[in-house]
């Protein structure tokens, strides 16, 4: 799931540079109104999982976040990418640990966020792993 206003984000905040040769996780992929998935892979990425808890577009593994170290056991990515999915699980703090540990080196890869404040429908808060942050308008036209 990929709202218009992070789509643009990525295009603006994110390059060749922090993508190509790497080996990316999205959680939370199916595609229901937008993905990164295609400008990522765009960019050279060199290995692509996507994981969601329901099958559908986008999704090469049905599984839920609490359980992707035990999923994925073994398998570490350089980049870990999740758009508009916290705000959907009861346990965000869980979900957050299980991410961290899915990320290849926790102390110095870089790796993408995207925070949605749960409640707040106004705007979007973004964030790149280089600083960067921008909180954009919340359009409910897609």
């Amino acid at each position: 799931m990929c709202h218009r206003s992070i789509l643009d984000f990525f295009h603006a905040e994110v390059g060749r540079r922090d993508i190509e040769g790497r080996s990316i996780l999205e959680v939370g992929s199916r595609d229901v109104n937008g993905t990164m998935r295609p400008f990522l892979v765009s960019l050279g990425a060199r290995h692509y999982l996507g994981v969601d808890i329901e099958p559908g577009p986008g999704v090469d593994r049905v599984c839920d976040v609490a359980s992707l170290p035990s999923e994925l056991a073994g398998q570490c990515f350089d980049v870990v990418v999740t758009t508009e999915m916290l705000e959907h699980v009861r346990d965000w703090r869980s979900a957050v640990v299980s991410l961290k540990r899915m990320v290849r080196d926790p102390s110095g890869t870089p790796t993408m966020h995207i925070l949605e404040i749960s409640g707040d429908t106004s705007s979007v808060t973004c964030e790149h792993s280089s600083g960067t942050s921008r909180s954009l308008p919340w359009s409910r036209t897609l």
